[in-house]
């Protein structure tokens, strides 16, 4: 369940004075999951952006709240890192219990300009 994910993620990160920077990674993929776009762009904005994921996130969350130059800067990033990066890979390599949740990513993935 991805809300209680987010609530166990931020108690984590409340723990801390070190949080392990990951934390908001995972943090920022668990808020596009929830649909809270604007709220995933502002987290995933300030991870370090050699995460792949993070990249990949940020691109789809831009990619739903209409950001089309931010959402092709995240996937030129993403495949910056990794060259041979299409959606076909992604959707192999980030598998989601919930079928309707990797559908999802996938349709982000595809607005936000990833080639197939």
């Amino acid at each position: 369940n991805s809300a209680e994910a987010l609530t166990t993620i931020e108690r984590a990160m409340a723990l801390g004075p070190y949080v392990p920077r990951w934390f908001s990674l995972v943090r920022g993929e668990t808020l596009f999951d929830l649909k809270r776009y604007a709220e995933s762009v502002q987290v995933l904005a300030a991870v370090p952006n050699h995460y792949v994921s993070g990249c990949l996130h940020l691109a789809a969350s831009r990619a739903m709240i209409g950001d089309q130059d931010g959402a092709a800067a995240a996937c030129d990033r993403a495949r910056a890192l990794r060259p041979m990066l299409t959606l076909t890979n992604v959707m192999r390599f980030f598998r989601y219990a919930d079928e309707a949740k990797q559908r999802h990513f996938a349709q982000a993935l595809s607005l936000a300009g990833l080639p197939d």
